[in-house]
C-alpha cells in the first residue's frame, strides 16, 4: 500500500508539473530570426514576453549587428508578444572598428546611439504556428 501511494503521488507531481501554464516545452517553441532596423552595428539583447492572457514561453537572445536568432529549443511559442530590445553603447578602443552590416567601419564613423534607444524599446510581434519564421522589427527613428 505504501509503495503504491508513493507511486501515485510521484505520478501526480509529474503530471501537475508538466501542465503548468507559461513554462513552455520544446515542441511549442519556434525558430524565429530577424533584423532590427535601426540597430545595425549594435549589440544587445531581445526578449519576447507573452502579453497578458498568453501562455507561450518567453524567450531571450543576443543581438549582434542588428540581427537576432532563436532556435526551436529556445525560441518563443506561437502567440502575441511584447518584444523588449536593449542595445548597448558602442565601446571600441581609439582607432578601432565596429562591424555594420558585416563590414568593418572605423569607430570614428560609427554614429552614437540615438537618445530614444538609450532605454529598452518595447514593440509588439505575433509569432505564428510556422516552425521557422522571420520577424523583422523597426526601431524608433530608423529609416
Amino acid at each position: 500500500m505504501f509503495c503504491s501511494l508513493n507511486a501515485l503521488l510521484a505520478g501526480l507531481l509529474f503530471l501537475s508539473g508538466s501542465l503548468l501554464p507559461g513554462c513552455g516545452t520544446d515542441s511549442e517553441r519556434r525558430a524565429v530570426s530577424g533584423v532590427l532596423s535601426g540597430a545595425e552595428g549594435r549589440t544587445g539583447q531581445i526578449s519576447f514576453i507573452p502579453v497578458t492572457g498568453e501562455v507561450g514561453p518567453a524567450a531571450r537572445a543576443a543581438v549582434h549587428d542588428g540581427r537576432y536568432s532563436f532556435s526551436t529549443s529556445d525560441g518563443p511559442g506561437p502567440g502575441q508578444y511584447e518584444v523588449r530590445v536593449e542595445l548597448y553603447r558602442i565601446r571600441v578602443p581609439l582607432g578601432g572598428s565596429v562591424t555594420v552590416k558585416e563590414v568593418p567601419v572605423p569607430a570614428s564613423a560609427a554614429v552614437d546611439m540615438p537618445p530614444e534607444l538609450e532605454a529598452p524599446v518595447v514593440l509588439n510581434a505575433t509569432v505564428s504556428s510556422a516552425p521557422v519564421q522571420q520577424i523583422d522589427l523597426r526601431l524608433p527613428g530608423s529609416l
